[in-house]
């Protein structure tokens, strides 16, 4: 942290703020009492900080007296930090940002139409989108700060005196506090009224959460920790604000504009978990699962080349054909056909999109080439893949609805091994899935989750054609939306997507020490993985008998689930899906009249939800969960964002039409549709731009 940190500039452009917060009197008040009331109240509401803060002493700054007001100077010195007033800089930098206010900005992207899957999802996303669209003609262009917010974020509390200011004239559901500096936290005990700020919170239903002290990766874990418990859907429109200049603050803002994209990202929705749910009851049933046994110690010492299809993949085939011998060879996804393009045979292949084109798209390998390959995946994937495969085995994809459940069956469900952070690429999945069979040696190739030198993919791969030039397979200008540090230094344009893969790989492999993690890619830098040039690769590990190594790991891990499967069909048809949605539905027929019961009505749903109806089943949370992530979503933006509180309740209430639909609709569906695998046809552009042949068999 700097020596002293640095109250925002005020602007002369507005002088009755400055003349205005110049005529409020500062009140000198008995510090020991407010801090002793202050005390008392956290212990009743957040009694961990009473417990930090009873007995604190202050390390840096202090509490000082000036002529007019009040102030924190560093210890020892007279070293004013906010210029001698601490009460009047408060309010005036609150003020100055209400003119002004800073706020997220996550727009749900609409289909254009492209639904083949008939996702109900999409029909009702894009209705409530087109409705955010048209209320848009009511919203002015400025950015305003409503008298009710959905969530607050402040970057620094200082001496806390705007907290009082800010719940004089607005309502606010959530308010997330950052404050790096335990001496401020412990000063704003002495200033403000906690007590009747945190007795205001409770009786309006609302909730505060205080992040003091750590660095931005704590604030930023800590706030995503917040929203994945409480619902990410405020993150699209959360107010931001920074109170004074300090360093980590500085640091813990930027890592937020970084990296926000992160919280709003991978919600999943209802048709993804229904169709994932029958494809996994199918796998039961006829294929093979990974068992959750000690990890097999022959394949300690095993490299692994996790192959992905990006850019650099080109560069280092030469590579990969030098030491196949000497290492597993794994293909994720559409790197299968460049590395046999190539005349590379992997040993393991690799997917995770769970839609049946992925059996389609595979087709292109001839079957006796796909016999001499193993296969790997997870359960939600569509059963048609493993047919083409002689040998497979799947893991549970974490956070699955049908995982869930399965886990529930108790030992039985728990022997099949649980994958996390194996989403959202291939590669993800790859890691996890290759790690679960016990092998911890690792090397990506062609996993650039970016795309250097504007590049897309291997140019061997089925997205270019054989002259190198764009199939048009693959929307760059779209992705290209955000730039990650390279894994050889600089940054790399990479797309939300990639940027979550490869912060699932960072937080996968910092799990998990016993890994040993080189990455030879041109793109993303993926923490935890050594960025090594292709040209230092030594490898002298013993040529390996490949066939004895699959076969044992086969012999090992496999797991019949057949008998599995008749319980899990048993437990699922015990619950009741209709009343679930049911009582979702009743609360949001609840009577609201002003922007904040609106606020408050959509949390009401969502912690209904979370907490999983009257038979507390994370099963039915986790089949809806991401579909009511999307559309509050966008009431929340609505609710949020037009001026005029009569408009923004009447297209809040046009909005929650849309949402019944959508949610009745979820009950036709699941009653028709449940345990019926995808049988969705490959995209036109695919089949004949690729080497697919719709006639191979």
């Amino acid at each position: 942290m700097s020596e002293t940190p640095i109250a925002n500039s005020t602007s002369a452009s507005a002088p009755s703020i400055e003349e205005t917060i110049a005529r409020i009197p500062y009140i000198a008040k008995d510090y020991q009492s407010v801090f002793a009331k202050n005390i008392l109240a956290f212990h009743d509401y957040i009694p961990e900080i009473a417990e930090a803060f009873s007995d604190y002493e202050p390390s840096k700054f202090e509490l000082v007296a000036t002529d007019f007001s009040v102030d924190l100077a560093t210890i020892g010195t007279d070293d004013l930090v906010f210029g001698g007033d601490g009460f009047r800089t408060s309010l005036m930098d609150f003020e100055y940002f209400k003119l002004s206010p800073k706020a997220t900005n996550f727009v749900v992207k609409q289909s254009n139409g492209e639904n083949r899957q008939g996702f109900i999802h999409l029909t009702y996303l894009d209705q409530l989108a087109e409705l955010e669209k048209e209320s848009q003609k009511y919203q002015s262009e400025k950015v305003f700060f409503p008298d009710s917010l959905g969530m607050l974020i402040c970057f620094g509390l200082g001496t806390g005196f705007y907290l009082e200011r800010l719940f004089d004239a607005h309502d606010v559901n959530r308010l997330y506090i950052y404050e790096p500096n335990h001496d401020f936290f412990y000063a704003s005990l002495h200033l403000i009224d906690w007590a009747n700020i945190l007795k205001h919170i409770d009786k309006r239903g609302g909730s505060i959460h205080l992040c003091l002290g750590g660095d931005e990766e704590v604030f930023f874990g800590d706030l995503g920790n917040q929203l994945f418990r409480k619902g990410r859907y405020d993150i699209s429109k959360s107010f931001i604000y920074e109170h004074y200049q300090d360093e980590m603050i500085k640091r813990a803002l930027e890592l937020f504009q970084q990296k926000s994209y992160e919280l709003a990202y991978g919600f999943g929705f209802f048709d993804d978990a229904l169709m994932a749910v029958a494809h996994h009851y199918h796998n039961l049933q006829t294929s093979t699962a990974i068992e959750n046994k000690l990890p097999l110690s022959d394949n300690n010492n095993v490299p692994v080349f996790i192959c992905g299809n990006g850019p650099s993949l080109d560069k280092n085939i030469d590579l990969i054909k030098e030491y196949q011998g000497r290492v597993l060879v794994v293909s994720c996804g559409t790197t299968i056909d460049t590395l046999l393009r190539n005349g590379i045979l992997p040993d393991f292949h690799v997917e995770q999109e769970r839609t049946r084109p992925v059996r389609d798209r595979l087709l292109s390998v001839d079957k006796s080439i796909l016999s001499k390959i193993a296969f790997l995946s997870i359960n939600t994937i569509s059963p048609e893949v493993f047919k083409l495969f002689e040998r497979s085995m799947f893991g549970l994809k974490a956070d699955e609805p049908s995982t869930i459940l399965t886990r529930e069956l108790g030992d039985v469900g728990m022997q099949i091994k649980r994958v996390a952070y194996c989403n959202p690429t291939v590669a993800n999945c790859a890691l996890t899935l290759i790690e679960a069979l016990g092998f911890r040696e690792f090397y990506f190739i062609g996993t650039d989750l970016g795309f250097p030198s504007g590049q897309h993919h291997s140019k061997d791969s089925v997205y270019y054609n054989e002259e190198g030039e764009d199939r048009a397979l693959f929307d760059i200008k779209g992705q290209d939306t955000i730039s990650l540090a390279g894994n050889f230094g600089g940054t790399v344009r990479s797309s939300s997507a990639f940027g979550y893969s490869a912060q699932s790989l960072t937080a996968f492999i910092l799990r998990s020490p016993q890994l040993r993690c080189f990455n030879l890619s041109d793109g993303a830098l993926i923490k935890g993985a050594k960025p090594l040039e292709p040209h230092k690769v030594a490898i002298d590990t013993p040529i390996l008998d490949k066939k004895a190594l699959v076969d044992n790991c086969f012999d090992y891990y496999s797991l019949d689930c057949q008998s599995v499967s008749d319980l899990f069909l048993h437990k699922l048809e015990a619950l009741d899906f209709n009343l679930f949605i049911d009582q979702l539905i009743a609360i949001t027929h609840e009577p609201v009249s002003d922007r904040f019961s609106a606020i408050q009505n959509l949390y009401k749903q969502y912690a209904f939800l979370e907490g999983g109806g009257d038979d507390e089943s994370l099963y039915l949370r986790d089949m809806i969960r991401g579909s009511i992530l999307y559309t509050h979503t966008i009431l929340s933006r609505m609710l949020q964002s037009t001026e005029d509180t009569a408009l923004a309740l009447e297209y809040h209430e046009k909005g929650l039409l849309v949402v019944r639909e959508y949610l009745s609709a979820m009950k036709h569906k699941y009653a028709h549709s449940l345990l019926i695998p995808d049988d969705t046809i490959m995209a036109k552009e695919w089949e004949s731009q690729t080497i697919f042949n719709a006639g191979e068999e």
